[in-house]
């Protein structure tokens, strides 16, 4: 079933179980809240309809104007939105409905939860079309006349079918490489929060680890390590920043063997311990 939030109910948003779920906003009533906007438990897209400025999204900020669309992936964060006199649509697309049907743009959604924020320039006419396709989605979902659930998920298709086309216009991954990223990526999303062996991942996909690695580097310019660091690191400083979690609690929920070893791991990476994070973090 196909919503459309209003913005109170999108910051409470998280978890539900909906294939879908839309929210066309005016960015006026955003610029002076002081609590995150969005917090993406699936996937998720964020269109800047009109106007320009930025919005913070986990630890950046990025300028946007029209046309812009992000992808999301699971946990990050969209921290405010500062446009003023602008509409954003936002909308949240579950695992099931991403992972199964649309591969390779599933791939660029895992990528973008913890290695950059994932940026699509669109034209004037994908944007068009794009709001055309979720209007016609949240109108058939309020008539809820018979088949309306299928035309939804054609309207839906039409959406995906868009978003591939703009991605293809990004920079490619070389083709050698192009099978091992994927098929990484998509373990890497099923597995990371409890598989951080490199030997893991290369088992699953039958290659040796070091093999994986080169596929890996040639592909991204890093190696599997760097992201299953980064992955690590991206969720850690999320559950310090936007939650009141301990940081006991923290260690346990990424799966940490001992607080102490987390302390050990964050302060090795990032040169300061969690709770000094947090310190220099809070609002």
């Amino acid at each position: 079933m196909i919503s459309q939030l209003s913005v109170d109910e999108l910051v409470e948003s998280a978890g539900n179980s909906e294939k879908v779920s839309i929210a066309f906003l005016d960015t006026d009533p955003l610029i002076q809240k002081k609590t995150p906007i969005k917090h993406f438990d699936d996937f998720g897209i964020l269109l800047v309809m009109e106007g320009s400025g930025s919005i913070g999204i986990d630890f950046e900020t990025q300028n946007v104007e029209g046309n812009d669309l992000f992808l999301f992936g699971p946990g990050q964060v969209i921290r405010n939105v500062d446009i003023e006199g602008g509409k954003i649509a936002i909308i949240d697309i579950s695992n099931d409905l991403l992972m199964n049907a649309w591969q390779e743009l599933s791939n660029v959604f895992i990528m973008s939860a913890g290695m950059q924020t994932q940026k699509i320039c669109l034209s004037i006419e994908e944007t068009d079309a794009i709001i055309n396709l979720f209007t016609k989605v949240t109108r058939e979902t309020e008539l809820a006349r018979p088949y309306s659930e299928v035309m939804v998920n054609l309207y839906i298709m039409e959406v995906f079918v868009i978003l591939e086309r703009a991605i293809k216009r990004m920079p490619e991954i070389p083709s050698i490489h192009q099978s091992i990223t994927n098929r990484f990526f998509s373990l890497f999303f099923l597995h990371s929060k409890k598989q951080r062996r490199v030997s893991f991942y290369a088992d699953k996909l039958n290659i040796t680890p070091n093999y994986l690695n080169i596929a890996i580097k040639k592909a991204t310019g890093k190696n599997v390590k760097h992201f299953i660091n980064q992955m690590i690191l991206i969720n850690a400083q999320r559950l310090l920043k936007f939650t009141d979690m301990d940081v006991k609690s923290i260690s346990y929920e990424l799966e940490f063997e001992s607080p102490a070893y987390f302390n050990y791991f964050f302060k090795k990476e990032m040169g300061i311990t969690p709770l000094e994070f947090r310190k220099q973090n809070t609002d």
